[in-house]
């Protein structure tokens, strides 16, 4: 595989909605989420982060339980370049 065949974290879901856009991608208590519905989900959190001046490199933190949005700002972050960094909710305030 050459450089311009590797798929990239940020492609992962965009490739799967074309490929599967109907299977389940995300199940998270009693809803399921497709392929289709999170790469229309990322796509969206990845223009507001971009028109609000996140760039390739930038760090966006979410604090947050695990759940399907910690999920959509990773993949989200992956699509325009950005880094991604969850902090526990349980973490103290000087862990913070």
């Amino acid at each position: 595989m050459n450089l311009s065949q590797k798929l990239l974290i940020g492609h992962l879901v965009r490739r799967n909605a074309k490929v599967r856009p109907h299977d389940t991608a995300i199940i998270h208590e009693d809803k399921r989420i497709t392929f289709k519905e999170l790469d229309d989900e990322t796509n969206r959190l990845a223009n507001a982060l971009n028109h609000t001046g996140v760039t390739k490199g930038d760090r966006v933190g979410l604090l947050s339980r695990n759940s399907r949005i910690s999920a959509i700002y990773y993949f989200a972050c992956a699509k325009i370049g950005a880094i991604f960094v969850p902090i526990s909710f349980m973490a103290s305030e000087s862990e913070m």
